[in-house]
């Protein structure tokens, strides 16, 4: 046959395809497609390549040897091959079928000899074997059925020169299969039925939660990442997808696409790139969960061409704000505090069908505390200061001077205390949530030495003291001594 077309690397190459060694190789990072123009009808396309090469249209395959795929051109025009990232080709050749060839023909039939197909027509060279194609072999659906390969008598078939010659393929009736798809956490992720041997695809989620432990997943391939391809090969098949502990402290997860108020999408590469086959945008400021008071840390990813923004708040404050980059672009929040019960975290309107959001989850860092309060004692005189909880909510004193443990209904701290009676001071930090520190002492007295010296003055001094033992003159304000006693002035 004469070799109508021969591409030998050796040429420069552009965009998606990079010359390497004598050869092109896909470097785009993703499957992409090449084709061949003015192809004729039962032309062979002989492609040299590392992988197979994908049909996208107009071929049927041959076969294969030492690398070399061979295809058969099944109309005029162009026919349309895929080669996946970092495959490369060194060789295409394009040649007419042979001018002495004959027509033979194939026959699909059942079991029960019943066409189930058109008939095809192949060509060969007189006095050879008949042979067949993958494409003549490959499963059929006729009438609501489907059909698998049985046999065939090609092999004991040679082409007649009259063009008479017929082969038989016959497939009988495919058995449909149940099967499911679970995670090793025992969820069920899909369930379905198909025929014997087909190729399912079942997307799944990129974590799982199990009361507040998230589980994550590794992806299964590149198209699609988050993706299981398995053949049902037998019924009631199963298939496990391993996940293994991530984080705890988990209070909410959710994918995107569930949350109520989203618009789910696969568009532009999500069905391939984002958990579960899909994301989810947003027309308005929708809310996702309510937190009680906490610290916590929120992550998200984002899939879309650059420049898109998705921005989370906790009342009124952002939370987050996560960008999307071209790629999967995982964010996570600085951490947060939520000072009131009930705080809603929203996510602000944002996203279209090709700019989206893939999931959700926030962990609870830690809990409110608040932390003791401090009592300064300078004689008589007693202060009690306490900082704000670790959320920012106002914090209130209770105190005691009695020994009891304060509560919520003990004395508000409200200004300092000028105590008349030696006591203990006990103190306590309440937040406006109800959160409660430890509780602080401190113990005050009243200078019992300097009391005891003045005691011991005669009865007949009617002079003030300080109760460190001090003479005052004229007017003084505070716990004082006369006559031995203690006296309170204001």
């Amino acid at each position: 046959m004469d070799s109508k077309f021969i591409l030998d690397i050796r040429i420069k190459t552009y965009g998606w395809l990079a010359r390497n060694s004598g050869a092109i190789t896909n470097s785009v990072g993703a499957g992409r497609n090449f084709g061949i123009s003015d192809c004729t009808k039962n032309q062979t396309v002989a492609i040299s390549s590392t992988k197979e090469p994908g049909i996208v249209s107009n071929a049927t395959l041959k076969g294969s040897e030492g690398g070399v795929y061979t295809y058969t051109v099944n109309d005029d025009g162009t026919t349309i091959f895929s080669i996946a990232n970092g495959v490369s080709i060194t060789k295409i050749e394009v040649t007419d079928p042979s001018t002495s060839a004959v027509a033979y023909k194939v026959e699909f039939v059942n079991e029960g000899g019943v066409a189930i197909k058109e008939t095809a027509e192949h060509e060969g060279e007189p006095g050879e074997a008949a042979t067949l194609t993958a494409a003549d072999k490959a499963e059929v659906d006729y009438e609501g059925k489907r059909y698998v390969y049985a046999s065939d008598n090609s092999g004991e078939t040679t082409i007649a020169s009259d063009g008479s010659t017929v082969v038989t393929v016959v497939f009988r009736e495919a058995a449909l299969y149940a099967y499911s798809v679970v995670t090793s956490l025992g969820d069920t992720i899909a369930t379905g039925k198909a025929y014997e041997g087909s190729s399912v695809t079942a997307h799944y989620g990129r974590f799982a939660l199990d009361g507040t432990t998230l589980y994550g997943a590794a992806k299964q391939g590149s198209n699609p990442w988050w993706g299981k391809v398995f053949t049902v090969g037998e019924d009631n098949h199963v298939e496990t997808i391993a996940y293994s502990k991530k984080t705890e402290g988990v209070v909410f997860f959710m994918e995107a696409e569930e949350i109520a108020g989203a618009t789910a999408s696969s568009s532009a590469n999500a069905d391939i790139r984002c958990s579960m086959g899909k994301g989810g945008f947003f027309a308005e400021e929708t809310a996702l969960t309510t937190l009680e008071p906490g610290l916590y840390t929120l992550t998200t990813s984002v899939w879309g061409n650059a420049g898109t923004t998705f921005t989370f708040v906790a009342g009124e404050d952002v939370a987050l704000e996560a960008t999307t980059t071209g790629s999967i672009a995982d964010a996570t929040s600085e951490s947060f505090a939520v000072a009131a019960s009930g705080t809603t975290v929203a996510v602000k309107a944002a996203g279209d069908k090709n700019h989206v959001l893939d999931f959700v989850y926030i962990v609870k860092t830690a809990d409110e505390s608040v932390e003791a309060p401090e009592i300064t004692v300078d004689g008589c005189n007693v202060g009690i200061e306490a900082t704000a909880a670790n959320t920012g909510a106002k914090v209130e004193i209770r105190y005691t001077t009695d020994g009891s443990e304060p509560d919520e209904s003990s004395t508000l701290y409200e200004e300092e205390l000028n105590l008349t009676e030696e006591c203990t001071v006990k103190a306590i930090a309440i937040s406006v949530n109800g959160t409660k520190s430890a509780v602080s002492s401190a113990a005050v007295e009243l200078n019992p030495t300097a009391v005891g010296s003045i005691k011991t003055a005669p009865e007949a001094d009617e002079s003030t003291y300080t109760l460190d033992g001090a003479k005052v003159g004229g007017a003084t304000r505070g716990l004082l001594i006369r006559g031995g006693k203690l006296i309170l002035v204001k």
